[in-house]
Formats: C-alpha cells, structure tokens, sequence
C-alpha cells in the first residue's frame, strides 16, 4: 500500500483514498496482488464480499485486514490509510502527538496507530533488500552508498575522535527518486564490515554506484565494487 501512497500529495491522497470504500478497494487489490491463500486448505483461490474473504474451495472466511497490521482493529481504514500517508510522506517524521492532531483522534488512538505502523515498517524494512527488482515490475533502482562520520560536539567536529561510524545505503530510481534507505553503525570501515553490511542489506546483483563523496576521495571507504557481489 506505500507504494500505491508515494509521491501523492495531501489532495491527490485524499481524492484516491478519501472514503471508506476507496480504502477499502485498496486494501483488497494490494492484498490480492501480493496473494491471498485460504489460511486453512492454502487454497490461492478466493471470493470477496464486502470486508470478508471467502475460500472457493472449503468455503472458509476471514477478514480482509486479517494477517495485516490493519488486523483486529474498529478503526476506520481512512484513518490507518492517513496515518500511513502522513508517517511515510513526511520527511522529519511525524511525532504520535501531531498524528493525533491531524487525524482528529485522542492520543492513545494516535500511540497505538503511530506505534503499530512503526513496527511494521521496521520489520518489512529489515527484510527489504536495497537494489532488488521491484514487486511491481518497475525499474530496478541504483544503490547508493558511502561512509559518514556522526556526532563529534566535543572535539568541534575536528579528526574523527569521539564520532561514530555509520554505513549508509539508499537505492535511488531512474527518475531520481530515493526509495529505501538502510544506516548500521560499525566499529570501522573494514572491507569485512563492509562485505557484512552488503551481504546482509543490498540484493544479489544490484547495480551500485559511488557517491560524490566517494569519488571525490583520494582514499575510497566504500568503492562501488566492494558492494556488488
């Protein structure tokens, strides 16, 4: 459902998912597109009536949210649907407080929706690999990677005493748009930590480029063949 969400503004967003039923016709498709077995005979064929999914061939029945983080819950899908839009199209990121504000529910409502999101965001981000041919059929992104140094207050950001090493990585399209982004901090920038890092976050025969500060850089940390496997 992000992907069907990226790039749309707040009126844009409004006008294709602003009701109920538009949510509701968005969540069905995205779940069909993705595959959506009988959980009990593990039958791929399946019926929809309304918010219920229906097994063609034990006649078993679920919800359509069932095994989602949109799962075992009364709120409505406008408001799981904006609060989705808002956490991923936000660029500083957006506090539980003001998702409460600018979906027009109590706190405790904003927590629990901001909370849910944010773990499943994180767990699909961990299996996410960067530079992996889009479930969509779309063009497959460029990986960009490079080095940075965090932190520093004490030594004025002078030399790199008191500072953390963090590798970072971001696939970028070729329309120029940023997709997933992955950081790990490292106790250096060996080529083991550099392999681990690779191995373990960007796809098997990912198309990886150096970034401006690399190839600036009489010494590159983090050569675009150190990342391709």
């Amino acid at each position: 459902m992000r992907l069907m969400m990226q790039g749309l503004t707040d009126v844009e967003f409004e006008q294709r998912f602003g009701t109920e039923a538009a949510c509701l016709a968005a969540l069905v498709a995205a779940r069909q597109a993705a595959g959506m077995p009988c959980p009990r005979c593990d039958n791929p064929n399946s019926y929809v009536y309304g918010r219920r999914v229906g097994c063609t061939r034990c006649n078993h029945r679920w919800s359509a949210s069932s095994g989602t983080v949109l799962a075992d819950t009364k709120l409505p899908l406008t408001h799981w649907f904006r609060a989705i839009h808002l956490m991923t199209c936000t660029k500083q990121g957006i506090s539980a407080i003001e998702l409460g504000r600018r979906l027009g529910v109590p706190y405790p409502t904003a927590w629990y929706l901001h909370k849910r999101l944010r773990h499943a965001m994180t767990e699909r981000g961990a299996r996410h690999q960067l530079g992996g041919a889009p479930a969509d059929g779309g063009d497959t992104p460029t990986v960009e990677a490079d080095d940075v140094y965090l932190g520093g207050e004490r030594n004025q950001g002078k030399g790199t005493a008191g500072k953390t090493r963090v590798i970072a990585a971001c696939e970028r399209s070729p329309s120029g748009h940023m997709g997933y982004v992955v950081m790990k901090v490292v106790d250096s920038f060996t080529v083991a930590n550099v392999a681990a890092f690779r191995d373990a976050h960007i796809a098997a025969g990912a198309w990886s480029t150096p970034t401006a500060c690399q190839a600036s850089s009489a010494l590159p940390i983090l050569p675009a063949n150190a990342l391709t496997r």
